[in-house]
């Protein structure tokens, strides 16, 4: 192992990827299922065993980062996929699971390499990599997102962020899945925020997806999928609702006045597609205690420091048109 593959695999253990801060992601957990948002982002619970989609997507998202971050090094991107799902193997509820992962992971990223790799490095130029930035929204609320990476076209020069998904199901479904859903736009309307010389530039988002079933590996890309300037502004809308509606059950369920369940109901659909870290206590009585976790998880200090809650608070002053102090 070399120093450089040591180092990031180092890094990202002690770093594990998560979603952009106050985000994209903390407004789509929201949308999906309440209560299991309330489970991680207000009480804190942290399951000790992962879900295999969640571990797979992470590891698979670390690789192509060094990748990318190190001149199209595939090899040694095989070498970090492999340390870190040795590294990982104790989040695993089944052992067999991360064997099974161990084995096919490379594969599908020898494989993606093998197809995309070189044709990305004589095509783009890398603007960045998994960078996160923040942007305010039309109302004064702070919004962060992270793209998986943002390339320039070298003949057009055009730029397109990318977003790497990985499927054993259904590649076309997969493509459609990113179309349909609005992580593409958030990345669209973001970048165009932190980029406003180039916003004209950015076309659209590109779609990347690898692919195992059986003995079967591919690794395809779908066309740049477009957000027309109206969407970008509606979606913006949608953000200000959905946040306002969010600070306001927090503010009621800090009252006291309000059992959680009113507040954050429970949305079963999200349990039944590829599982979710919360599913095993959805249905059960929660501890009394605020600093007692259920069997199987643990309390993330770090929501209790309150940032997420300064961060809802600020959104909420922000719509209110009002002053946030410190």
């Amino acid at each position: 192992m070399t120093n450089e593959v040591a180092t990031f695999v180092e890094e990202k253990l002690a770093h594990p990827a998560t979603g952009s801060a106050f985000g994209f992601h903390i407004v789509q957990g929201w949308n999906e299922n309440k209560y299991h948002w309330f489970l991680q982002n207000i009480l804190g619970y942290r399951p000790l065993k992962g879900k295999r989609p969640l571990i797979f997507g992470g590891v698979w998202h670390d690789s192509l980062e060094f990748i990318y971050k190190n001149a199209y090094d595939v090899p040694n991107g095989l070498e970090v996929c492999r340390a870190l799902i040795d590294a990982r193997r104790k989040e695993y509820e089944l052992p067999e699971h991360a064997d099974e992962d161990a084995e096919r992971m490379p594969k599908m990223l020898l494989t993606w390499g093998n197809k995309w790799a070189i044709h990305d490095q004589e095509t783009y130029n890398i603007i960045e990599v998994e960078e996160e930035h923040w942007v305010t929204l039309r109302n004064g609320a702070k919004f962060s997102f992270r793209a998986d990476i943002l390339v320039e076209d070298r003949e057009n020069g055009a730029w397109y962020p990318m977003d790497h998904k990985t499927t054993g199901y259904s590649k076309d479904k997969m493509i459609q899945s990113v179309e349909l859903q609005d992580q593409c736009t958030a990345y669209l309307l973001g970048l165009k925020r932190v980029y406003p010389e180039h916003a004209d530039r950015i076309v659209g988002l590109i779609p990347d997806v690898a692919y195992n079933r059986g003995n079967v590996f591919d690794a395809v890309r779908g066309p740049a999928i477009i957000r027309e300037k109206r969407r970008l502004i509606t979606y913006e809308m949608e953000l200000v609702g959905l946040i306002d509606d969010m600070a306001e059950k927090v503010a009621k369920f800090r009252s006291g006045n309000y059992p959680p369940w009113y507040l954050f109901p429970h949305n079963g659909k999200d349990d039944s597609y590829f599982g979710c870290d919360y599913s095993d206590i959805c249905h059960s009585v929660l501890p009394e205690d605020p600093n007692v976790a259920p069997p199987e998880y643990y309390i993330d200090e770090s929501v209790r420091n309150g940032d997420l809650e300064a961060a809802i608070a600020q959104w909420a002053s922000a719509i209110a048109g009002k002053e946030t102090t410190e």
